[in-house]
Protein backbone atom coordinates (compact mmCIF):
# COMPACT_ATOMS: atom_id res chain seq x y z
CA UNK A 1 0.00 0.00 0.00
CA UNK A 2 1.23 3.37 -1.15
CA UNK A 3 1.75 6.51 1.60
CA UNK A 4 0.82 10.06 1.23
CA UNK A 5 2.14 12.71 3.15
CA UNK A 6 -0.32 15.99 2.73
CA UNK A 7 0.86 19.26 4.04
CA UNK A 8 -1.21 22.47 4.44
CA UNK A 9 -3.62 24.65 6.48
CA UNK A 10 -7.51 24.12 7.11
CA UNK A 11 -7.76 23.63 3.34
CA UNK A 12 -6.31 19.86 3.91
CA UNK A 13 -7.98 19.27 7.60
CA UNK A 14 -11.73 19.07 6.42
CA UNK A 15 -12.72 21.91 8.40
CA UNK A 16 -15.65 22.34 10.07
CA UNK A 17 -15.96 18.36 9.75
CA UNK A 18 -13.14 17.11 11.00
CA UNK A 19 -9.36 15.62 9.68
CA UNK A 20 -11.25 12.10 10.57
CA UNK A 21 -14.52 12.62 8.40
CA UNK A 22 -14.83 10.02 5.45
CA UNK A 23 -15.76 12.74 3.30
CA UNK A 24 -13.64 15.24 3.48
CA UNK A 25 -11.04 15.10 0.00
CA UNK A 26 -7.90 14.01 1.69
CA UNK A 27 -9.37 10.98 2.88
CA UNK A 28 -11.61 10.19 -0.52
CA UNK A 29 -8.00 10.62 -2.35
CA UNK A 30 -6.59 8.36 -0.58
CA UNK A 31 -9.16 5.97 -0.29
CA UNK A 32 -9.43 6.36 -4.33
CA UNK A 33 -5.74 5.45 -3.94
CA UNK A 34 -5.67 2.97 -2.24
CA UNK A 35 -3.39 4.71 -0.09
CA UNK A 36 -2.63 5.30 3.98
CA UNK A 37 -2.63 9.35 4.73
CA UNK A 38 -0.52 11.36 7.07
CA UNK A 39 -2.42 14.32 6.72
CA UNK A 40 0.03 16.58 8.37
CA UNK A 41 -2.34 19.81 8.72
CA UNK A 42 -1.49 22.97 10.71
CA UNK A 43 -5.15 24.43 11.33
CA UNK A 44 -5.15 28.54 10.16
CA UNK A 45 -1.24 27.72 9.90
CA UNK A 46 1.26 30.21 8.06
CA UNK A 47 4.09 28.96 5.49
CA UNK A 48 6.20 28.60 8.01
CA UNK A 49 4.38 26.35 10.31
CA UNK A 50 3.67 24.20 7.17
CA UNK A 51 7.47 24.18 6.31
CA UNK A 52 8.34 23.03 9.83
CA UNK A 53 6.09 20.18 9.35
CA UNK A 54 7.37 18.83 6.61
CA UNK A 55 11.08 18.91 7.34
CA UNK A 56 9.96 17.61 10.76
CA UNK A 57 8.41 14.79 8.70
CA UNK A 58 10.92 13.56 6.29
CA UNK A 59 13.45 13.98 9.08
CA UNK A 60 11.93 10.37 10.58
CA UNK A 61 9.55 9.55 7.38
CA UNK A 62 9.23 8.83 3.90
CA UNK A 63 6.20 8.56 1.50
CA UNK A 64 5.23 7.23 -1.81
CA UNK A 65 3.53 10.70 -2.66
CA UNK A 66 3.91 14.23 -1.08
CA UNK A 67 1.14 16.90 -1.39
CA UNK A 68 1.76 20.53 -0.29
CA UNK A 69 -1.08 22.99 -0.59
CA UNK A 70 0.95 26.55 0.82
CA UNK A 71 -1.44 28.99 2.89
CA UNK A 72 -2.37 32.91 2.33
CA UNK A 73 1.52 34.35 2.35
CA UNK A 74 1.17 36.80 4.85
CA UNK A 75 0.10 34.66 7.11
CA UNK A 76 2.96 34.85 10.03
CA UNK A 77 3.67 33.41 13.33
CA UNK A 78 4.14 35.28 16.78
CA UNK A 79 6.04 33.65 19.30
CA UNK A 80 5.21 34.39 23.05
CA UNK A 81 5.35 32.70 26.55
CA UNK A 82 6.07 29.23 24.99
CA UNK A 83 3.30 29.53 22.49
CA UNK A 84 2.99 29.86 18.35
CA UNK A 85 0.33 32.17 17.30
CA UNK A 86 -0.77 32.04 13.91
CA UNK A 87 -1.85 34.83 12.57
CA UNK A 88 -3.25 36.52 9.45
CA UNK A 89 -4.74 40.00 8.37
CA UNK A 90 -8.02 40.37 10.17
CA UNK A 91 -7.16 37.60 12.16
CA UNK A 92 -8.94 37.29 15.87
CA UNK A 93 -6.38 35.39 17.59
CA UNK A 94 -4.87 38.32 19.07
CA UNK A 95 -6.15 42.00 19.91
CA UNK A 96 -6.57 43.74 16.27
CA UNK A 97 -4.23 46.46 17.57
CA UNK A 98 -1.29 44.15 17.69
CA UNK A 99 -2.23 41.93 14.25
CA UNK A 100 -2.96 46.15 12.59
CA UNK A 101 0.72 47.29 14.09
CA UNK A 102 2.21 43.90 12.84
CA UNK A 103 1.44 44.33 9.45
CA UNK A 104 1.80 48.07 8.89
CA UNK A 105 5.66 47.41 9.18
CA UNK A 106 6.00 44.18 6.98
CA UNK A 107 7.81 43.93 3.72
CA UNK A 108 5.62 42.18 1.13
CA UNK A 109 8.18 41.29 -0.92
CA UNK A 110 9.76 39.47 2.05
CA UNK A 111 6.63 37.22 2.19
CA UNK A 112 6.57 36.62 -1.50
CA UNK A 113 10.33 35.48 -1.51
CA UNK A 114 9.93 33.62 1.44
CA UNK A 115 7.48 31.71 -0.36
CA UNK A 116 9.21 31.29 -3.15
CA UNK A 117 12.05 29.83 -1.00
CA UNK A 118 9.63 27.23 0.67
CA UNK A 119 8.42 26.19 -2.79
CA UNK A 120 11.74 25.77 -4.05
CA UNK A 121 13.17 24.29 -1.22
CA UNK A 122 10.21 21.30 -0.77
CA UNK A 123 10.64 20.31 -4.88
CA UNK A 124 14.66 19.96 -4.19
CA UNK A 125 14.24 17.90 -1.20
CA UNK A 126 11.35 15.95 -2.62
CA UNK A 127 13.31 15.11 -5.97
CA UNK A 128 16.53 14.16 -3.97
CA UNK A 129 14.74 11.76 -2.37
CA UNK A 130 12.54 10.69 -5.05
CA UNK A 131 9.68 11.36 -3.63
CA UNK A 132 6.93 12.52 -6.24
CA UNK A 133 5.59 15.84 -5.59
CA UNK A 134 2.57 18.45 -6.49
CA UNK A 135 2.65 21.48 -4.99
CA UNK A 136 -0.37 23.89 -4.80
CA UNK A 137 -2.01 26.94 -2.63
CA UNK A 138 -5.15 27.28 -0.64
CA UNK A 139 -5.99 30.57 -2.16
CA UNK A 140 -4.96 32.58 -4.88
CA UNK A 141 -1.79 33.95 -5.60
CA UNK A 142 -1.89 37.62 -7.59
CA UNK A 143 1.85 37.64 -7.97
CA UNK A 144 4.67 35.79 -10.37
CA UNK A 145 6.43 32.79 -8.80
CA UNK A 146 8.76 30.48 -10.45
CA UNK A 147 7.08 27.76 -10.11
CA UNK A 148 8.12 23.88 -10.09
CA UNK A 149 7.22 21.57 -13.15
CA UNK A 150 4.61 20.07 -11.52
CA UNK A 151 2.40 22.78 -9.78
CA UNK A 152 -1.85 22.34 -9.11
CA UNK A 153 -3.10 24.45 -11.49
CA UNK A 154 -5.96 26.15 -8.75
CA UNK A 155 -6.34 27.01 -5.69
CA UNK A 156 -7.94 24.99 -3.47
CA UNK A 157 -10.51 27.98 -2.87
CA UNK A 158 -11.45 28.42 -6.30
CA UNK A 159 -12.53 25.32 -6.18
CA UNK A 160 -15.46 25.57 -3.41
CA UNK A 161 -18.70 26.77 -5.13
CA UNK A 162 -20.89 25.88 -1.67
CA UNK A 163 -18.81 27.63 1.51
CA UNK A 164 -19.59 26.29 5.09
CA UNK A 165 -20.59 29.41 7.49
CA UNK A 166 -15.97 29.84 7.58
CA UNK A 167 -15.49 30.23 4.54
CA UNK A 168 -14.16 26.34 3.60
CA UNK A 169 -16.07 23.75 1.42
CA UNK A 170 -19.10 21.84 1.80
CA UNK A 171 -18.85 18.53 1.64
CA UNK A 172 -20.28 17.88 -2.05
CA UNK A 173 -17.35 20.19 -2.99
CA UNK A 174 -15.05 17.85 -1.44
CA UNK A 175 -15.90 15.41 -3.72
CA UNK A 176 -15.38 18.00 -6.56
CA UNK A 177 -11.27 18.54 -5.12
CA UNK A 178 -10.46 15.04 -4.72
CA UNK A 179 -11.41 14.57 -8.98
CA UNK A 180 -9.79 17.81 -9.90
CA UNK A 181 -6.40 16.92 -7.69
CA UNK A 182 -6.64 12.72 -8.57
CA UNK A 183 -7.06 13.85 -12.32
CA UNK A 184 -3.66 15.93 -12.55
CA UNK A 185 -1.79 13.32 -10.71
CA UNK A 186 -2.89 10.91 -13.31
CA UNK A 187 -2.37 13.27 -15.72
CA UNK A 188 1.30 14.18 -14.30
CA UNK A 189 1.98 10.28 -13.74
CA UNK A 190 2.56 11.17 -10.19
CA UNK A 191 0.08 7.92 -9.32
Amino acid sequence: MKKIALFGCSSVDGTPFGVDHPSIWPNLLAKDLDATLDNCFVGSGSNAAIFRKFCEYFQTNTADLCLIFWSFYMRAEIHMDEKVYQITPGTKSLPAKYVNKFYSHQNLNTYKQDLQNKIWCVDQICQKNNIPILQGTAFDIDFDLKLPHIWFPHSLHSLIENHTSCGHAQLPDHLKIKDKIKDYLIEKKLV
